[in-house]
């Protein structure tokens, strides 16, 4: 199982992540695994992944595994999703 992060924008940049979540298992903090300039973007668009980095072991998976995220705005794209 992975966590997935696509971003694209009007000018062409493109983010592509794929996070297995068996790292996120070990105790790594999700948004050190989250380039800073991707966490700036999804913070313009509304979105702030920060808060799940306070939720316990399993509460973290199970809030990752339920997680879905779409933003489709004058031309950027952002996708967060499990899979």
């Amino acid at each position: 199982r992975y966590l997935r992060i696509l971003m694209g924008d009007a000018d062409g940049d493109k983010v592509n992540i794929r996070i297995p979540l068996a790292l996120v298992r070990t105790g790594i903090k999700l948004s050190t695994m989250v380039p800073s300039k991707v966490s700036e973007k999804m913070k313009e668009k509304g979105i702030d992944l920060s808060p799940l980095s306070e939720l316990r072991d399993d509460e973290l998976m199970k809030a990752l595994e339920e997680l879905s995220v779409d933003v489709d705005s004058d031309g950027d794209t952002v996708r967060i999703f499990s899979e």
